[in-house]
């Protein structure tokens, strides 16, 4: 899939790296009586039951769904195409799709591809831009250049979709998080989304921080 072209060398690739299944593989870690559907999506060097590992099932008030979207999706290009098929297909719409780090990172590309499918979008720590594509955008906004790369002009159209989506949009992040700068400009950019600052880093104990504050809102 060439929407994809480029992605995966962006995040760095660990030296055991899991293979990409036919179908992608989910685990339901809560069931609800509304009808209310959350995927969520792991980060980089997570897999989709470190979600039940971590708790996150524990107290949901929701149908909540762990994808095994890990990097090996991301590696062969697939964890869009896999998502839709093998996952979101099989569930009741609505559907709010959520990640962490890089997870993030395939929420918001699957809510930009599959638009007709997400409801919302719940980012934890996601990876949206390094520190040159942030300074960029502060200083000069979205525009595209003529010798920007695929990779970049992609990247914008996530930013985009982001500022300009109307469906419900949550974005929780450490305040030491190395990801944080792009997240604050997120936020002085598109101030009518939910943001969840919480003490912490890039690490599950801040992200069960954060869940457990998306839960607790009303």
């Amino acid at each position: 899939m060439s929407r994809w072209a480029g992605w995966a060398c962006l995040i760095t690739c660990s030296c055991i790296m899991p293979k990409a299944t036919i179908p992608m593989q989910y685990d339901t870690l809560a069931r609800s009586r509304s009808n209310h559907v959350l995927v969520m999506l792991p980060g980089r060097h997570s897999r989709g039951s470190d979600f039940k590992r971590y708790g996150f099932g524990d107290h949901a008030v929701c149908n909540l769904i762990a994808a095994d979207a890990h990097f090996g999706y991301y590696r062969n290009q697939s964890v869009l195409e896999r998502l839709h098929d093998d996952v979101i297909s099989n569930l009741n719409k609505p559907i709010m799709v959520g990640g962490i780090s890089m997870g993030g990172l395939g929420a918001a590309m699957y809510a930009l591809t599959y638009p007709d499918d997400v409801s919302g979008l719940l980012l934890m720590a996601p990876f949206l831009a390094d520190e040159k594509l942030v300074n960029r955008i502060e200083a000069q906004g979205l525009d595209v250049r003529n010798d920007d790369s695929s990779l970049i002009k992609r990247q914008l159209q996530v930013w985009q979709y982001l500022l300009e989506t109307e469906k419900p949009l949550v974005v929780g992040c450490g305040e030491s998080d190395e990801f944080a700068p792009a997240i604050r400009l997120l936020q002085n950019m598109k101030p009518d989304a939910t943001y969840i600052w919480v003490p912490g880093g890039h690490d599950w104990p801040t992200w069960q921080e954060i869940w457990a504050q998306y839960l607790a809102q009303p």
